[in-house]
């Protein structure tokens, strides 16, 4: 039988249907062949004819074997293969198809011998592994590209293993932390962990491998020479189909450029939220200060004024006790109008006592001093002192003060800053006082020269006939009596013409001063006009009225005026006594039986009462 001529056949000595067999060997899905050893293809099934793209048994058996391949140094190793082992065992090889082309394919072969071990043939079965190459190839150039990008990562990179042992790690991190390869991978996690953070991180990490996949998180490590660093670590842990945690893969970062611009961004919004804050409180006291000031403005008295004060100041500053000190009268003693936090003994002292009054400028002391002398037994952190300064006149201060300083928690930049704001705020707060007390002040004064006598200091007759207008109507609602009373300086134009009138006007100011100093605060004291005077007693009965001022006629006898070195003295004075509503229940009435009464009084003789309706 002629091999070349034939397809697959079963061996000689087979006894078997061999159109059965060569039906099986054409079903295969691979390649099957019979080669002779010099090379010659004698024999191939369907899927052979396929995979080498040849259209007929034909056209393949006039090819040799060693034509389809594509390296000629293949065929001679699948030759030396096959003379050493007898057997070709997965053999890949690039093998030329029918149009050129050239395909991965894996051979296995043996070969055949007769009984004296002749190769008598070759029959292998080969296999199209393009596919399978491109794939593995692939597979292959993968892994080279994430070796490469494990090992070339700019950021530190590493396999951990579940007890925290480093199992690889990448170039990049043995730089962050000065290790080599081998003396990192002899390492864990918590050996180049801070070891104030060990316990904490040794516990967290263990928590994560029963509970997370993937996490963040900050952590101290220490290099090799010592050093610490912040290290940002984001890891993703591995597990096998029962959740047990396999490896991590933690990418490391160096954070401490992160950290410090965090620090220093967390630094600007604090320092920004603090001054928001600042401005919100400014912009709060500001308010507040334009309120309290719209009430001094509407304050019709000075006392009205120094009750918004204290009410107001103290929700005006941050100090825990101040004042507003005003000159005395007399201008020796400064005394607290409005004070809070102030102890007794501070309400009043000398303005030497102030080194702002000393200075006629705003003194602020701090734990260095000096103290002003009136803040001695308080010894504030830090204390304020501004004059209140307006139309050129100093009317007193304002202090405040606190027992713990303003700059606590801050930076010095920051303390000096609320120092400086506190003290230009205390500055405005003095500014708008001062301004707001001389205003009143002066319509005080005004008001008091359209209601009062310039000489005398007495109540005016404009202001006279106001108020017992005001009173007799009070005294009708009350049913209460009201008495009045004239009277006149006996023989004035006598003193006059006998010591001048220069003496005249002292007497007339000592007589003022003696009725303001003998009478209630209650009873309105007038200068009628020249020597004339007109007192309104409110709710006062007739006999009570008339011995009060006999008492009045006979101290006035012993009243002495110093004038010129001499003492003048000796007069006396008549007085007219009426009586409301018995004498008279409107203003003219009452007035017109007064000063019929003191006629009377005049004509009997003067230096004496006369009621109304008595004879003289």
């Amino acid at each position: 039988m002629t091999t070349a001529a034939r397809p697959f056949e079963a061996l000689p000595s087979a006894e078997h249907d061999c159109n059965r067999l060569q039906e099986m060997i054409d079903g295969l899905p691979v390649g099957v062949y019979r080669s002779t050893p010099d090379g010659r293809i004698v024999a191939a099934n369907a899927a052979m004819l396929r995979l080498l793209g040849y259209p007929s048994q034909a056209d393949l058996l006039v090819v040799r074997a060693e034509d389809l391949y594509a390296d000629p140094a293949d065929r001679e190793r699948w030759m030396a293969s096959m003379e050493r082992e007898g057997v070709v065992r997965g053999f890949d090889v690039r093998v030329r198809r029918a149009g050129g082309e050239t395909i991965w394919a894996r051979d296995t072969a043996r070969a055949v011998r007769d009984d004296d071990g002749r190769i008598l043939y070759y029959e292998g079965v080969l296999e199209d592994i393009t596919e399978h190459k491109r794939i593995g190839d692939a597979l292959r150039e993968s892994e080279r590209r994430s070796q490469s990008l494990f090992e070339n990562a700019p950021i530190g990179v590493a396999i951990v293993a579940p007890d925290g042992r480093f199992m690889q790690v990448n170039r990049a991190l043995c730089e962050m932390l000065e290790y080599g390869p081998d003396e990192l991978t002899a390492l864990g996690t918590c050996d180049v962990t801070h070891p104030e953070d060990a316990e904490r991180a040794r516990a967290e990490s263990e928590w994560r491998l029963r509970t997370a996949t993937l996490f963040e998180v900050d952590r101290r490590y220490v290099r090799k020479s010592g050093t610490v660093f912040w290290a940002h670590i984001t890891a993703q842990i591995i597990r096998d189909e029962a959740g047990h945690p396999l490896y991590a893969v933690a990418m490391i970062e160096d954070a401490d450029e992160r950290r410090r611009a965090e620090d220093a961004l967390h630094e600007a919004n604090a320092k920004l939220s603090r001054s928001l804050a600042e401005l919100q409180h400014r912009t709060t006291r500001m308010a507040r200060l334009t309120e309290t000031t719209d009430l001094l403005q509407s304050c019709r008295t000075l006392e009205e004024a120094y009750g918004i004060l204290q009410a107001r100041l103290p929700n005006l500053f941050v100090a825990q006790i101040g004042a507003v000190y005003v000159h005395s009268n007399s201008r020796k003693l400064l005394e607290a109008a409005a004070a809070w936090g102030v102890r007794e003994g501070e309400l009043v002292f000398e303005p030497d006592g102030c080194w702002a009054m000393r200075r006629g400028r705003h003194h602020v002391a701090t734990e260095s001093g000096p103290y002003c002398p009136h803040f001695e037994s308080v010894r504030p952190a830090w204390s304020m002192c501004v004059p209140m300064t307006a139309q050129g006149e100093t009317l007193g201060i304002l202090s405040v003060g606190q027992t713990s300083g303003w700059g606590a928690g801050r930076a010095d930049d920051d303390v000096d800053a609320a120092g400086e704001s506190e003290r230009l705020f205390a500055a405005t707060v003095a500014e708008h006082i001062a301004l707001a007390l001389a205003n009143l002040r002066l319509r005080e004064s005004l008001k008091s020269q359209s209601i009062r006598d310039p000489l005398t200091g007495l109540f005016n007759r404009r202001y006279m006939e106001e108020t017992l207008e005001r009173e007799l109507r009070r005294a009708d609602r009350r049913k209460s009596p009201v008495c009045t009373v004239m009277f006149d300086i006996d023989h004035f134009k006598q003193f006059n013409d006998t010591n001048g009138h220069l003496a005249g006007d002292a007497l007339l100011r000592a007589l003022g001063e003696f009725l303001q100093a003998n009478f209630r605060g209650e009873d309105i004291v007038c200068r009628y006009g020249g020597e004339e005077f007109v007192l309104i007693l409110p709710e006062a009965a007739l006999e009570p009225a008339v011995r009060r001022v006999e008492t009045l006629r006979e101290r006035v006898k012993m009243l002495h005026v110093p004038y010129r070195g001499t003492l003048l003295g000796g007069v006396t004075i008549s007085l007219g006594v009426a009586a409301f509503p018995t004498h008279g229940s409107t203003v003219d009435a009452l007035l017109r039986a007064a000063d019929g009464a003191l006629y009377q009084a005049k004509t009997a003789g003067r230096d004496r009462v006369v009621t109304a309706g008595d004879t003289a």
